[in-house]
């Protein structure tokens, strides 16, 4: 009997400091998620909410996260994504002439602060995105539990230093997300950072001062459930990775559970991850066929063993509406 998509397993996402929207990494698949939008500022949470009034699977709240419950007081600055409950470190600025004309504090605002273990207390989060000017150890400190026994992947803007006085750091998160088993498997960084004066060239310059890092919880937390829910993690795991430019481990991932049988070509085609997955390996792997380093890889047979049909070469990729896709 094939189960309806109404049946399957959620997929929950939390995005704590949402300002702005739907983060990139989760574009490609908003409407086949439950989204939580979390953003302190209550402007924004205003904002998002009438931006996103019409889509039932996008759930906007005005709150800040944190370790424990409670109320905050926020610097609002100049540049309102910047809006922190650390105050600036004046002498850092003055020394770095960091963003000189946004970060002076020029309000302030108070809200309602929770736990995500409270908040979400009988309802896993799958994966978490945090960008929270400082307060992310914060966060993870009130999501213990999540992350002990649901959270599978975690992005989390981390910082190396800062214009906040007091704030976490990189060594804090990872000292957290380690106490989990999460495995880091990549940042955003690049080898372009904040830049000092034009005396480099464009490949890597400036100072590292923040970017975003990307976690996974350990594997064997994907065999947690009855079979259909084991089988959903493997393809909410496998997705994530490829969206965060982890596509080597994603599609690892994806033909093991395939050999295996954990997850069969019938989950694939009843879940809406399969689909998204279908396009986003073809693409990969198109753009793969592209190097000389894949003519030996067989790209061709993968697909088939991870989706049972054929590649879609030449141009009926172009020609096929599913690959134009997203």
């Amino acid at each position: 009997m094939t189960n309806k998509v109404s049946d399957l397993p959620v997929c929950r996402v939390l995005d704590a400091g949402a300002r702005y929207g739907i983060h990139p990494t989760w574009l490609p698949i908003a409407g086949a998620v439950e989204l939580h939008l979390v953003d302190a500022d209550p402007d924004e949470a205003m904002r998002l909410a009438d931006m996103y009034a019409d889509t039932d699977t996008i759930h906007v709240m005005n709150l800040a996260l944190s370790n424990e419950p409670g109320t905050l007081r926020f610097n609002r600055y100049r540049h309102y994504a910047c809006s922190s409950i650390y105050d600036p470190d004046l002498e850092w600025l003055q020394e770095s002439a960091y963003k000189p004309d946004e970060m002076e504090v020029v309000g302030h605002f108070e809200v309602k602060a929770d736990t995500v273990d409270h908040l979400f207390e009988g309802r896993p989060i799958h994966f978490m995105k945090l960008d929270v000017e400082g307060s992310e150890p914060n966060v993870l400190r009130g999501a213990h539990n999540q992350l002990a026994d649901h959270v599978l992947g975690l992005r989390c803007e981390v910082g190396f230093t800062s214009p906040f006085a007091r704030t976490g750091t990189f060594c804090e998160v990872m000292e957290l997300a380690s106490t989990h088993k999460f495995e880091m498997i990549n940042m955003d960084y690049a080898g372009r950072g904040e830049p000092v004066s034009p005396y480099a060239l464009p490949e890597r310059f400036g100072r590292i001062i923040a970017t975003d890092a990307v976690w996974i919880a350990p594997r064997h937390k994907l065999n947690i459930g009855n079979d259909i829910e084991v089988a959903h993690k493997h393809l909410f795991m496998a997705l994530f990775l490829i969206l965060n430019n982890a596509t080597d481990i994603g599609v690892d991932l994806l033909l093991d559970a395939r050999r295996s049988g954990t997850v069969t070509i019938g989950t694939l085609n009843t879940s809406p991850f399969g689909a998204a997955l279908k396009r986003r390996v073809a693409k990969l792997f198109k753009e793969m066929k592209m190097y000389p380093f894949a003519s030996s890889l067989n790209l061709e047979s993968v697909f088939e063993t991870l989706f049972e049909d054929q590649f879609p070469s030449m141009h009926k990729f172009n020609e096929e509406a599913f690959y134009r896709g997203a």
